[in-house]
Order: structure tokens, then sequence, then C-alpha cells
């Protein structure tokens, strides 16, 4: 099954790494397709800038996302731009303590808030919310799996940022398990 990916937020919030990271996951270790789009607003910090990953057993013939399955946005500007998007049946995840107003279109989407802004400055760095984000989003779905998105995560940050960028991982798969549970 293909699955479509949209990341979103403000430029320098890590939504383009995030894609790249997951992008990189499903090719080089789990035998997948995958297609990455990035684009970034009129100003590369703090404009609008988003990431598309497209992962699939077979090749892809049309790379570009049109109606994400999963819309994981990381500002307001991000939410108020791309809501309408997100596939009937989809999952919308979101950070609760940047996102103010999120009205979903459908109820058959799955809408899922967290805090990774706040939790990452707890960890000790605001940047790793993406990657909360990140480690959030597969745990709820298993897109991939949690090795192969730590093997990408360490490829891909710089090397005095690993340490944090994996704590930030197992933080957000921590988080999805706890709404797994709940849902259970």
């Amino acid at each position: 099954m293909e699955l479509s990916i949209r990341f979103a937020g403000s430029g320098g919030q890590g939504t383009i790494t995030a894609g790249v990271i997951l992008a990189r996951a499903a090719t080089l270790y789990e035998n997948q397709f995958a297609s990455l789009f990035q684009n970034y607003g009129a100003a590369a910090r703090g404009g609008l800038a988003s990431s598309e990953v497209k992962i699939s057993p077979h090749e892809i013939i049309f790379p570009n996302v049109t109606k994400p399955n999963i819309l994981v946005a990381m500002s307001q500007e991000a939410v108020d731009t791309y809501i309408d998007d997100i596939e009937i049946n989809g999952i919308f995840i979101y950070d609760e303590g940047l996102v103010k107003e999120a009205t979903l279109k459908s109820e058959s989407i799955r809408k899922i808030g967290i805090q990774a802004t706040n939790t990452a400055i707890d960890l000790g760095n605001k940047v790793v919310a993406n990657i909360i984000m990140l480690g959030f989003l597969v745990g709820l779905t298993e897109v991939v799996s949690r090795d192969t998105i730590g093997k990408a995560v360490l490829e891909v940050v710089p090397t005095k940022y690993k340490t944090i960028n994996l704590r930030a991982l197992e933080v957000g798969f921590a988080m999805a398990e706890k709404v797994t549970e709940k849902t259970n």
C-alpha cells in the first residue's frame, strides 16, 4: 500500500529534515520505494516549509503528494494551508502547543495533538521537536521500524546532536504508545 505523508511547519522547525530521514529509512533499510518533495517558503526561517514523502512497496509513478494520508503540522500556518488536503480516513498530527485552531472537513480523519515543541524544550533543545513528531508518527503508524528510523536519524543529524535526537525519537515513540493504549 502506498502511503503519503506531509510534514509542514515554519522554516527552521525541521520539517524538511523529518521528510529526508523518513524517506531515507524507507529506501535504504526497508527496501521500499520513496519519493521526497521539499517546499521552502519565501523566507528560509519563519516562512511555510514542507516536505512530502510517498512510501510504497512498488515503483512510484506520480511522486507529488496532493492528498496526504497523514499531515504532520508544526505551525498554525501549516494547518491553515494544508488541513483540507488530508485524505478521508487519514491522520492529522499536530503540535498542540503551537496550533490553536484546527477544524477538520471530515469526522473520519483521526486528529491527534501532542506537545512536541514544549517537550523538546524540556529535553534541552526545541530544535528536536521535529524528531519527536517523527518518532510519534513511526510509533503510531509503523510506516518504518523503530530501528530503521533510528539508523536514518543517526546518518542525517550532526554528530554533536545525535544523543539528543535519539532521545527525542524515543520520547516520540513513548507518546505514541500512550495514545495507542488509550484507543485500545
